[in-house]
């Protein structure tokens, strides 16, 4: 948890400058998954990947990885059944997550600091996750 506030404000802070180079964002997102298959299938989930061309771009790999941890994190912790996963290229590179969610939630609001749908905070989520995966998007690095 304190990880994440800590990341969250050096990122809206600006504070770090980040090495960019050509990345194979498919293969980095593989690595990032395999970590997480023990977990989804102790569960008896499956994750299906469509669209599997190599893909390439300019970024930083930690703030990529960072980005992938926290979108599979989330879709592990806060939905149920299986993951189903599109990789879509064009003007953008798009990660599509489809998922039933255990509780309900506010579609605009999901990617707002602290926004979770444990209202009563009975859980352990900082609803910093997603605002993380924002910030790395948004960055002009």
């Amino acid at each position: 948890m304190i990880e994440d506030f800590f990341t969250f404000t050096k990122i809206i802070s600006n504070e770090e400058k980040f090495e960019l180079k050509l990345l194979d964002i498919n293969r980095i997102f593989e690595e990032e998954l395999v970590c997480y298959y023990q977990d989804f299938n102790s569960q008896g989930r499956m994750i299906y990947i469509k669209g599997n061309k190599k893909i390439e771009m300019l970024s930083n790999e930690r703030i990529l990885r960072r980005i992938f941890d926290n979108l599979i994190i989330n879709a592990l912790k806060h939905s149920r059944g299986d993951i189903y996963i599109s990789i879509n290229t064009g003007a953008e590179i798009c990660f599509q997550f489809k998922n039933r969610l255990d509780e309900p939630i506010i579609v605009e609001q999901i990617f707002d600091e602290f926004y979770t749908s444990d209202i009563s905070r009975t859980k352990q989520n900082t609803g910093l996750g997603l605002a993380i995966v924002k910030e790395f998007t948004e960055m002009e690095v």
